[in-house]
């Protein structure tokens, strides 16, 4: 029998630009005291979730919560201590942002997290945090030139700092070249690089993470890259939303969400329907399907973490 899992509800409040997150100091007498972590606490008995972070947000930080979204639940054990986290991203609150329990608050870069005193157990939250909010895909194309290399250094130049090679019609040495002079233009301004293939070919790359799609995420029963490095999947469905959870990838796509070129055989979703499959998921959701930036803002109101885009960011560029 599995041990008695303590539930708690963690409130990731991000600054205006969303450039920086709100922490706060555990007491020195507490478990992991005197560590920086994102405010929140235990869910009581008889209390739903919400209800708990709620709560939680009112008596620690003096905030109303308006509007919250999930973006990563996990289990993590301590020796003696095992909990059921539920991290949420606080979208919108109201009140005057203060300690009233005496603790020591503050604001750090997001891009900073890494070099925080955080508990063990927030480790994993603060990997999803540094994942940008739109994630570019390349088109699968015909031919593959030196005008290709030049489109994918001018979008990363605009800023785009997650990309997904993929490429179906390439084959062997080819791909590998490209996926190559891709990963060359990532390193050199930042930017994630997620390479389409085996585990084996992302190490071997070098890149910085594995996407898989829907039929190999239904294949596969472990997670298949260390948590050094991101996995991601495609979903479309309950089923697949729920195995991508289940073999912790660290984020997935959700798609068709409207009409588009690429997806002509399947049924668009539909924002009611990408809300309420996101909503179940542990992990973060990328809308994709028809995105374009300026869809970023609703796709948040409907439980997406970001905006996954092929021809929204190709042919606009």
């Amino acid at each position: 029998m599995e041990s008695f899992r303590q539930k708690v509800l963690l409130g990731i409040v991000l600054s205006k630009d969303r450039m920086q997150v709100l922490l706060t100091m555990r007491p020195n007498n507490v478990h992991q005291g005197g560590r920086w972590e994102f405010p929140g606490g235990k869910k009581k008995n008889n209390e739903l979730s919400e209800e708990a972070l709620i709560r939680e947000m009112k008596e620690e930080i003096n905030i109303d919560v308006i509007n919250y979204r999930r973006i990563k639940r996990f289990n993590y054990d301590y020796p003696g201590k095992n909990l059921d986290i539920d991290a949420r991203i606080i979208e919108e609150w109201s009140g005057d942002i203060r300690s009233l329990e005496g603790r020591e608050i503050k604001w750090i870069d997001i891009k900073e997290l890494g070099k925080v005193n955080f508990p063990p157990a927030n480790r994993d939250i603060i990997k999803v945090l540094q994942l940008p909010e739109i994630y570019f895909i390349t088109p699968n194309l015909d031919g593959y030139d030196h005008e290709f290399i030049e489109r994918i250094d001018y979008i990363i130049k605009t800023g785009i700092r997650l990309i997904r090679f993929r490429s179906t019609n390439l084959r062997g040495n080819k791909r590998y070249e490209y996926a190559d002079k891709i990963l060359e233009k990532c390193r050199k301004y930042n930017c994630m690089f997620i390479y389409d293939g085996t585990p084996e070919d992302a190490v071997q790359l070098g890149a910085d993470g594995l996407h898989m799609d829907s039929a190999g995420l239904l294949r596969t029963e472990t997670r298949p890259l260390d948590n050094k490095l991101y996995v991601a999947a495609s979903c479309h469905n309950e089923t697949e939303i729920k195995k991508a959870s289940a073999i912790d990838a660290d984020f997935c796509v959700l798609a068709p969400v409207k009409d588009t070129p690429s997806h002509s055989n399947s049924n668009s979703l539909g924002w009611a329907e990408f809300s309420r499959l996101a909503e179940m998921s542990d992990i973060p959701v990328y809308a994709l399907g028809g995105m374009r930036p300026e869809d970023l803002a609703k796709a948040r109101l409907h439980n997406a973490y970001g905006l996954a885009m092929i021809s929204g960011l190709w042919e606009n560029n």
